[in-house]
Protein backbone atom coordinates (compact mmCIF):
# COMPACT_ATOMS: atom_id res chain seq x y z
CA UNK A 1 0.00 0.00 0.00
CA UNK A 2 1.50 3.48 -0.94
CA UNK A 3 2.43 5.98 1.90
CA UNK A 4 -0.54 8.11 0.43
CA UNK A 5 -3.90 5.80 1.13
CA UNK A 6 -2.11 5.04 4.51
CA UNK A 7 -2.50 8.99 4.88
CA UNK A 8 -5.57 9.65 4.22
CA UNK A 9 -6.97 7.04 5.60
CA UNK A 10 -5.05 7.94 9.01
CA UNK A 11 -6.92 11.42 7.82
CA UNK A 12 -10.13 9.39 8.13
CA UNK A 13 -9.70 7.29 10.88
CA UNK A 14 -10.00 4.56 9.04
CA UNK A 15 -8.03 1.10 10.06
CA UNK A 16 -7.92 -2.11 7.35
CA UNK A 17 -5.84 -5.08 7.84
CA UNK A 18 -3.60 -6.28 5.35
CA UNK A 19 -6.37 -8.08 3.29
CA UNK A 20 -8.62 -4.90 2.79
CA UNK A 21 -5.81 -2.34 2.40
CA UNK A 22 -4.39 -4.78 -0.79
CA UNK A 23 -8.32 -4.67 -1.75
CA UNK A 24 -8.47 -1.06 -1.77
CA UNK A 25 -5.60 -0.67 -3.52
CA UNK A 26 -6.74 -3.33 -6.39
CA UNK A 27 -10.63 -1.67 -6.72
CA UNK A 28 -8.85 2.41 -6.65
CA UNK A 29 -6.21 1.13 -9.60
CA UNK A 30 -9.46 -0.72 -11.58
CA UNK A 31 -12.15 1.90 -11.06
CA UNK A 32 -9.19 4.65 -12.16
CA UNK A 33 -6.94 2.87 -14.34
CA UNK A 34 -4.11 5.25 -12.20
CA UNK A 35 -1.85 3.70 -9.53
CA UNK A 36 -3.52 4.11 -6.07
CA UNK A 37 -1.97 7.35 -4.76
CA UNK A 38 -3.10 9.05 -7.91
CA UNK A 39 -6.89 7.33 -7.75
CA UNK A 40 -6.98 8.09 -3.97
CA UNK A 41 -6.07 11.77 -4.22
CA UNK A 42 -8.99 12.21 -6.89
CA UNK A 43 -11.94 11.20 -4.74
CA UNK A 44 -13.35 12.73 -2.25
CA UNK A 45 -13.47 11.44 1.46
CA UNK A 46 -17.15 10.17 1.45
CA UNK A 47 -16.27 7.56 -1.74
CA UNK A 48 -13.38 6.35 0.12
CA UNK A 49 -15.49 5.37 2.77
CA UNK A 50 -18.23 4.37 1.09
CA UNK A 51 -15.55 1.58 -0.72
CA UNK A 52 -14.51 0.23 2.91
CA UNK A 53 -17.28 -0.20 3.61
CA UNK A 54 -17.83 -2.23 0.77
CA UNK A 55 -14.86 -3.66 1.47
CA UNK A 56 -15.85 -4.82 5.33
CA UNK A 57 -18.94 -5.94 4.48
CA UNK A 58 -17.57 -8.33 1.69
CA UNK A 59 -15.24 -9.30 3.68
CA UNK A 60 -17.88 -9.93 6.24
CA UNK A 61 -19.69 -11.92 3.57
CA UNK A 62 -16.59 -14.46 3.04
CA UNK A 63 -16.38 -15.36 6.66
CA UNK A 64 -19.81 -16.61 6.55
Amino acid sequence: MSSKVKEILKKLSLELDHEERIFLDKILETYSGKTCDVAIEMLPDEKVKELVGIIRRRKKRRKC
